[in-house]
């Protein structure tokens, strides 16, 4: 089963979901194997495949649950992670110790460090927020002694009550700090934490993408129509119509075609032109036809944002993730170079998924960096 984002009736993103997915677990692993090369292993989490785990990485936040040797993992050993990337190709998914638990407006975790939203700009309320966290969590009584708990406060909060906030702070802190302690009266493999299924999980996203919730649900799935109902979600509507179905209304087919082609024009004349490999994405704004005849440097500047538009937007629509190198037209004005860098970060931060501007090469191609959590749209069609 598939869910699909359209925004003013254009896709901006496609999801497989299914109950196979297991990012956002938390279970008890037996480390399986030691990779010393590279400082890793493969831990056994008691699902049908092993996850990689990057033990240089994970140091600082590992929660043993039975470890024979102090300071040093060894093979046998037990520890609780949660999975945060899932299995792509031939790589495994992969499992971290730092193990988080989500509320509505924060989440908690064993980071020691709290952080607050970069989108609050507002100072005042961005030390309110990071000072009601750190009281709620200086005041509740732990039993995971020596654990240093950290936050991420969401950019819902901003307008939310202090108090509010140090409320349910306490309240998600509890939670994983009984998730942590449990763990250790548990059989290695026991998955002790789900966050719930594909389908909840990016709907809870998108609420909090969209302030008050202002987004419909439209299903042809009855069964989904009343899972959802009965969770509490609002703006649903079951799609009945039988004279054409839900695909054909919302143009699904052709708009995948598009999401998945090589060459996507995003205005009159210029396109960008998208090839995968193994190591990295490349991007080139192909721009021939669009500039023929038109050299001025404002011109370019503004095509140049034009295309930074649209590869985040390309971005979000086909899950491209790791390394993405996009070469712009050329300028030569060092301040349009600036101000397009500026266009292309605010248009990177606008993806629901960890994106960053890297630097610009001596050659002039702009480096992008995009957190890998679910498969791209070409691995799922």
């Amino acid at each position: 089963m598939m869910g699909f984002v359209y925004e003013d009736m254009t896709l901006t993103s496609a999801h497989l979901f299914s109950d196979e997915s297991i990012v956002g677990n938390v279970y008890i692993a037996r480390v399986d194997q030691i990779l010393k090369n590279i400082d890793a292993a493969f831990l056994d989490i008691g699902e049908k495949d092993s996850v990689f785990y990057q033990i240089s990485d994970n140091n600082d936040k590992l929660i043993p649950v039975h470890i024979q040797k102090e300071g040093r993992l060894s093979v046998g050993d037990d520890i609780l992670v949660m999975v945060s990337k899932e299995a792509t190709g031939s790589k495994k998914a992969v499992a971290v110790s730092e193990i988080s638990v989500k509320g509505e407006d924060l989440l908690i975790n064993n980071s020691g460090t709290i952080g607050i939203s970069h989108k609050i700009k507002n100072e005042s309320i961005r030390d309110g927020l990071k000072a009601s966290v750190e009281e709620a969590i200086k005041e509740t009584e732990i039993q995971s002694q020596g654990m240093k708990f950290g936050a991420l406060v969401r950019t819902s909060a901003e307008s939310k009550n202090p108090e509010v906030i140090k409320k349910e702070t306490i309240k998600i802190l509890c939670e994983l700090d009984s998730l942590i302690s449990r763990s250790r009266f548990m059989k290695p493999g026991t998955c002790i934490y789900s966050p719930g299924s594909d389908m909840t999980r990016l709907l809870d996203e998108i609420g909090r993408t969209y302030e008050n919730g202002s987004f419909n649900i439209i299903t042809d799935i009855e069964d989904v129509y009343n899972e959802l109902s009965s969770k509490g979600y609002k703006n649903i509507e079951l799609y009945k119509d039988r004279l054409t179905s839900l695909s054909n209304v919302f143009n699904i087919e052709r708009s995948l075609d598009k999401a998945l082609a090589r060459r996507v024009s995003f205005a009159s004349g210029a396109e960008l032109v998208i090839d995968r490999t193994e190591a990295m994405t490349v991007i080139d704004v192909n721009s021939s036809r669009a500039v023929k005849g038109r050299d001025s440097e404002e011109f370019i500047l503004n095509l140049n944002k034009k295309a930074a538009t649209a590869v985040a937007k390309e971005l979000r629509v086909r899950n491209l993730s790791g390394i993405i190198i996009v070469d712009f037209i050329n300028m030569k004005n060092k301040e349009n170079r600036k101000n397009l860098i500026t266009h292309l970060k605010h248009e990177l931060s606008l993806d629901r998924v960890k994106c960053n501007f890297v630097d610009i090469t001596g050659l002039g191609l702009v480096e992008i960096t995009r957190k890998k959590v679910y498969r791209s749209l070409y691995e799922i069609v």
